[in-house]
């Protein structure tokens, strides 16, 4: 049986703000002028290499040749469709920050999560708490991808120079 997975890895971004102001008397007023500094679209954010000895990537969606029969529809139109910003529409990350050195963490909460509102929140911090619940009782060696028969999809990168009115391509 043949299986096509989304996989998905982080990749970070980073910038440095500096602020100075007389007006600012905490630190959590510095961390929102930096905040509010951050959304400017000239801020140079440097994206960071992929780090694959801290981060894992992680199967976001897949589907099988049976499911692809039934439904109708092809190979090629499921990589189209794992490509596509549609597919990821409703898949959403909450971002946990651990400072290894202090042995803190803290969740940094998502502008998406006003979106889930109500009891669909409640469900998802339910499943949250319980993996994190079950983590943190175990000391636990995270589990290594396999090294298994796959077939890389290439997804497509944006070109140089993209012109805003036509469009992306997803072929």
């Amino acid at each position: 049986m043949k299986y096509y997975a989304k996989v998905v890895r982080v990749r970070l971004e980073v910038a440095c703000v500096e602020i100075e102001s007389d007006d600012i008397h905490t630190g959590q007023e510095a961390a929102d002028r930096a905040l509010d500094a951050a959304m400017a679209d000239d801020l140079p954010w440097k994206m960071l290499p992929y780090d694959s000895e801290a981060y894992a990537p992680h199967v976001e969606m897949l589907v099988s040749d049976p499911e692809l029969s039934e439904a109708g529809e092809t190979a090629q139109v499921i990589r189209r469709w794992m490509r596509s910003p549609e597919s990821s529409a409703q898949d959403r990350y909450l971002i946990l920050h651990a400072d290894l050195e202090t042995g803190e963490g803290r969740t940094i909460l998502q502008p998406w999560l006003s979106e889930a509102a109500g009891l669909p929140l409640a469900d998802l911090c339910g499943e949250w708490m319980d993996d994190l619940a079950d983590l943190s009782e175990l000391a636990v060696e995270p589990p290594r991808p396999s090294t298994g028969s796959a077939t890389i999809i290439p997804f497509p990168r944006p070109s140089s120079s993209v012109d805003d009115s036509s469009g992306s391509s997803l072929s």
